[in-house]
């Protein structure tokens, strides 16, 4: 019985999303390769997570997600100024690399006819 529980409970810890994603990483948007042509490439950012959890591999979904929100607070926390990622690696072992842009031109004073 308490096998059973013990593998319950690893399976319910494993489908948990721990990251969350902070303020300034909101404004990050993660977007695909051809959304990104008329923006400027400034670097790459490196998200790692745990892909396995007492010897269970953990949701492939749920990687993902921790993945672009560790990926997202990185851009926002960083001095580069982006704010689009573009994945460029898939995931290997909980890693994954990402392309950072600057995409959103910024509102000029006089637009919208003032």
């Amino acid at each position: 019985m308490k096998k059973i529980l013990l593998t319950l409970v690893s399976l319910l810890v494993i489908s948990c999303n721990w990251v969350e994603i902070s303020e300034e990483g909101k404004a990050i948007r993660i977007v695909t390769m051809k959304e990104v042509s008329n923006c400027k490439r400034l670097g790459k950012i490196y998200a790692q997570s745990k892909s396995q959890i007492a010897g269970f591999d953990r949701n492939d979904k749920t990687i993902q997600r921790e993945l672009e929100k560790l990926a997202r607070n990185t851009a926002a926390s960083s001095d580069m100024g982006g704010d689009t990622l573009v994945a460029i690696s898939p995931i290997e072992k909980g890693r994954q690399s990402f392309a950072f842009y600057k995409c959103k031109r910024p509102a000029l004073k006089n637009e919208g006819g003032e």
